[in-house]
């Protein structure tokens, strides 16, 4: 049985190559439905700062984007998602046991794979996605038990969950490029990582805006998905923090996990009136100036790239 799932080896016999296919099936679906490639580009951009070996830098681009399909197959399950990138759910397509276990190969390989190519940075890909646990595992909690978070509390879920691929392919780049520079006397590696976790917290808390209010979103996933599946946004966390009477009211719908058009709107129309939505506009143009700030702090030769890195996670330019 190969390690990588992307592709299957032309030695495999038939008998072998079928069953990796049909075990590999829910990954292999969701995989080849056209996303925005955009850790892809991220990494490569970050990597004209950073400036890691370009072999070294092929191998993090496929551990991420493996992970990445990884967590959405594991995100689709757990919120009982009907639709991801505008088509149907992994899981309603192969059922919730055969997407499970898909996505659970896929991450053991992925782990093992990268152990055999890059055997002394394992520690950092096993930090980090105990980590995306962790920060999966307490945004459960809330839910399930329709407990609100605070703000810093939610923040710090962000980055565990949302910043941890951000992060992880960061610090990947950066020991690489240290192992390089070691070697050849080049200069010091830039610290990229705090700029990945203000990535991360930017793309979260615009997700979840977009979730609310996009008519695009929309037509992805649903209206107000993030209602439905009973999550405390950012929208939310502010609602529940500023208004106890609307906080009730929130609280009940959310128990609902409703689909109801209607109740939807209702509930949007509370939000607004809590200034959430204002604030959480504010809060991103916050973010993006400090980030901005942290990139000037760099004094880097060219910053240019993360600009439209950050430009692209804020939507302001497309890369």
């Amino acid at each position: 049985m190969p390690v990588s799932n992307s592709t299957e080896s032309d030695e495999l016999p038939h008998d072998s190559y079928s069953q990796s296919h049909l075990i590999h099936a829910p990954y292999l679906y969701l995989n080849k439905i056209p996303g925005k490639n955009f850790r892809a580009v991220f990494i490569n951009k970050l990597n004209s700062i950073i400036k890691a070996p370009q072999a070294d830098v092929d191998t993090i681009v496929e551990v991420i984007s493996k992970l990445h399909t990884v967590s959405l197959l594991f995100d689709d399950v757990e919120d009982s998602a009907a639709m991801r990138r505008g088509q149907p759910s992994a899981h309603s397509i192969f059922g919730v046991p055969r997407t499970i276990n898909s996505a659970t190969l896929v991450l053991l390989e992925t782990v093992k794979e990268f152990k055999l190519q890059m055997p002394q940075l394992e520690s950092i890909l096993l930090e980090e996605l105990i980590n995306l646990h962790r920060g999966q595992g307490m945004e459960l909690h809330w839910r399930d038990s329709n407990i609100c978070p605070s703000e810093n509390e939610y923040l710090e879920m962000v980055r565990n969950k949302t910043a941890g691929l951000y992060r992880l392919a960061v610090r990947l780049l950066q020991a690489c490029a240290s192992e390089h520079s070691a070697t050849t006397h080049d200069t010091e590696v830039v610290d990229l990582v705090p700029l990945a976790d203000m990535f991360g917290i930017i793309y979260q808390i615009r997700d979840d805006w977009l979730n609310m209010l996009s008519s695009q979103y929309t037509d992805q996933k649903g209206m107000f998905e993030d209602l439905t599946e009973g999550k405390f946004s950012f929208l939310l966390v502010h609602a529940f923090a500023h208004n106890h009477e609307s906080s009730n009211v929130l609280r009940s719908i959310l128990l609902m996990r409703t689909t109801d058009v209607n109740i939807k709107k209702y509930a949007i129309e509370i939000i607004k009136n809590c200034g959430s939505v204002e604030y959480t506009e504010n809060y991103l143009n916050d973010c993006y100036e400090r980030t901005c700030a942290k990139i000037d702090a760099l004094q880097l030769t060219n910053p240019q790239p993360l600009y439209e890195v950050l430009d692209a996670i804020c939507d302001r330019k497309s890369l």
